[in-house]
């Protein structure tokens, strides 16, 4: 895929500053001297935090599940913060709900923890974690077979409720501005490929929100466009998911935490989050 056939996108503003956001220049894949790692949990995650510190860069914690707020995010927020970990909020949307409301409940969680400051991750929208996922144990070590029906199950989940391509893609546009306006974070999207490629028909709207691709066991992740064109294609990558063990995280036990990657350094991530303000 061409990696920089096109000008690299202006970045969103994340937070009160900066408020433009620019690409880091290498056209490699990143190496472990160059990337950060990271994680993301919800409320039915234990945390140790000091176990955890010293083990990740940074740390993406939900905010909302559809019309309901995660339980643990005004509590996990601060001490994530405390624990010196760069954050960032993710919201799941249903496809089921009013999209209105879920941008309500994403603002009253942002609200909850005084809003994104300098140097905070911002917001991401989950747009394909809907309750075809809750009939498993979170933690199951899922067969290839079973992974293939329980991705037909949410792809269902967005056609039953919108059978028009359209109407799916202008659904989440529509969560994405409402987020924007609420929160002043312009969010990102998590989402894997094969989502994408079922659910929707033309990614171009899209062309403009930072990408976290969800791409499980490969050594690169496939990178559909129009953000394969980008340089660098994706803002961060989810590379396992509930196959982690890493302390701090449900014990540190096997198959209990995500894995996430920055394809840069401290000072790339810098430049589009912004710098901490110093206490």
């Amino acid at each position: 895929m061409t990696k920089a056939s096109r000008t690299p996108v202006k970045r969103r503003p994340r937070t009160k500053s900066p408020t433009t956001r620019t690409t880091t220049k290498s056209s490699t894949a990143p190496t472990p001297a160059t990337r950060l790692l990271g994680s993301d949990i919800y409320e039915g995650d234990s945390m140790d935090w000091a176990a955890l510190k010293g083990q990740i860069d940074f740390l993406i914690m939900r905010a909302h599940y559809g019309t309901t707020i995660d339980t643990q995010f005004a509590n996990y927020w601060p001490a994530s913060k405390a624990t010196g970990f760069r954050t960032g909020a993710y919201g799941f949307l249903l496809p089921n709900q009013s999209v209105d409301s879920q941008i309500d409940a994403a603002a009253q969680a942002i609200k909850s923890i005084g809003g994104f400051q300098s140097g905070d991750m911002g917001f991401y929208a989950d747009a394909e974690n809907p309750r075809a996922w809750l009939k498993l144990p979170r933690n199951a070590k899922l067969s290839a077979k079973l992974r293939q029906q329980t991705m037909r199950d949410i792809v269902k989940s967005w056609h039953t409720a919108m059978p028009n391509a359209t109407t799916r893609m202008d659904f989440l546009l529509a969560y994405l501005k409402g987020v924007k306006e609420k929160t002043g974070s312009t969010p990102g999207l998590y989402v894997s490929p094969g989502f994408l490629k079922q659910v929707f028909t033309d990614l171009t709207p899209l062309a403009d929100t930072p990408l976290w691709i969800a791409h499980w066991n490969v050594k690169t992740p496939a990178v559909p466009l129009p953000w394969s064109a980008n340089n660098p294609q994706y803002e961060l990558w989810q590379d396992l998911g509930d196959a982690w063990a890493v302390p701090g995280i449900n014990g540190g036990k096997k198959n209990k935490a995500d894995r996430d990657w920055f394809p840069g350094s401290i000072d790339d991530f810098n430049k589009i989050f912004g710098t901490p303000a110093k206490k």
